[in-house]
């Protein structure tokens, strides 16, 4: 029941100014500038810590702590409530490389529970904390904080961006960082130009552009309209890429697993029972009106005549034109999906 079940996530990426390249990180920085800021909320709640994927230790007192991250370098540390990392309500991950760190913060459970009604403000401390002391060694360039896992309202096809979150509930730009290259620079200025969405907050503190767009993190279906409001603003201002496994067309990707054939079906892919069958559709859009009936049987009882369980028959058709035509009758008549072959794949027209 710990962050990744039903918690938040706060992701922060620093980076390291093109002269402190593979030199930042020496002294008591990892512990002035990451661990400290965290000593509000979360860093007493971590009884374990684990060095590049070793297996957790316990933390011991907080000076054993100091003295431990003054000896990391480049490498990966956890820190978690708990001697196992797999999903505990307190999770703290530092990957520090020659170009900077990312910081990532992991809270479910009771320990969300108990921090929830004060997160957004808590998460907007730490991060601006980060950017405060760690620089001039380090600069924030982009962060965020959003439930793990939670879906909201999304457009089709879904898109993502290599460097922002879309559906955060706070964002964080890196100002500095932004502004020192054109293309980025031309993203912070329209984020900070575009108008926000109803009930979304936009300020500047210290080197860190801060936006929210929710108060306060106590009803789902405000959050989840909030995550949408959010995507819906930054993703005309950001460069784009349809999400993996989608097309720019708004089809989804469709990867039978280890499909066989078996008649009268094209293909059957035996672990999750789905069929498919290939058919063709004619210019005017018609179809084999007697192969149309046979399959619709099949799909809606589940089974194929010999007793093969059968969870969903999917269709075949030659072209996306194809499959736009038939693709709502389809669905009337019990089918669980119209697809058609690209690049060596099928994709799925108006996903649901």
């Amino acid at each position: 029941m710990g962050y990744k079940h039903d918690g938040y996530a706060l992701s922060v990426r620093m980076s390291a100014p093109a002269d402190q390249l593979g030199s930042w990180l020496s002294g008591d920085l990892v512990d002035r500038a990451v661990l400290t800021p965290l000593a509000d909320g979360v860093l007493d709640r971590c009884t374990h810590v684990a060095e590049n994927l070793q297996d957790p230790t316990p933390i011991g007192t907080r000076a054993e702590l100091l003295e431990r991250s003054r000896r990391w370098r480049y490498d990966v540390i956890e820190l978690m409530s708990g001697a196992s990392p797999e999903d505990p309500d307190c999770y703290i991950n530092s990957r520090f490389d020659v170009d900077g760190a990312q910081l990532f913060v992991g809270l479910g459970g009771a320990v969300l529970a108990e921090l929830q009604p004060r997160l957004i403000d808590l998460a907007s401390s730490w991060v601006l904390a980060w950017s405060r002391t760690a620089s001039p060694v380090l600069r924030l360039a982009y962060g965020a904080l959003a439930p793990r896992g939670a879906d909201y309202p999304r457009p089709v096809p879904a898109r993502e961006s290599a460097l922002y979150d879309f559906g955060s509930i706070v964002q964080f730009v890196g100002i500095s960082w932004h502004r020192a290259r054109p293309d980025r620079n031309a993203v912070f200025t329209a984020m900070m130009e575009a108008p926000l969405p109803p009930g979304a907050a936009r300020y500047v503190e210290g080197d860190v552009l801060v936006i929210r767009v929710l108060d306060a993190l106590s009803d789902p279906s405000r959050i989840r309209q909030a995550r949408a409001a959010h995507e819906a603003w930054l993703s005309p201002l950001c460069e784009t890429a349809p999400q993996r496994g989608w097309n720019e067309r708004g089809d989804r990707i469709v990867i039978p697993g280890e499909p066989e054939p078996r008649a009268p079906l094209t293909l059957y892919d035996p672990e999750p029972q789905i069929g498919y069958k290939a058919i063709v559709v004619s210019l005017d859009g018609t179809v084999d009106e007697a192969l149309w009936t046979e399959l619709a049987e099949i799909a809606r009882a589940g089974a194929l005549q010999d007793g093969t369980p059968l969870t969903g028959l999917r269709l075949i058709v030659p072209t996306r034109e194809d499959a736009l035509a038939i693709h709502d009758r389809a669905l009337t008549d019990g089918f669980q999906m119209v697809t058609y072959p690209e690049d060596r794949v099928f994709w799925e027209v108006k996903p649901t």
